[in-house]
């Protein structure tokens, strides 16, 4: 959250990447719901935040969520 916090606020879109379990409690935490992101799952985020430094608990809902075996 505090490299989040830190993104210069022209960038519009911010791809993660890493392991569990941070990244899957890192999704829960920041869309309130929970989700176990397994091996090369992706899960995109959405906000209506203007401020990277706004983002907090529950500030970002799950757009989509991308498994291997769904493409």
């Amino acid at each position: 959250m505090e490299t989040i916090k830190t993104i210069d606020n022209k960038v519009d879109n911010l791809y993660l990447i890493g392991h569990n379990p941070g990244l899957t409690s890192l999704v829960s935490y920041l869309t309130d719901d929970w989700m176990e992101l397994k091996t090369c799952c992706v899960a995109i985020l959405e906000s209506e935040i203007d401020s990277w430094e706004n983002w907090i608990k529950g500030v970002a809902s799950i757009k989509e969520y991308i498994s291997p075996k769904s493409i």
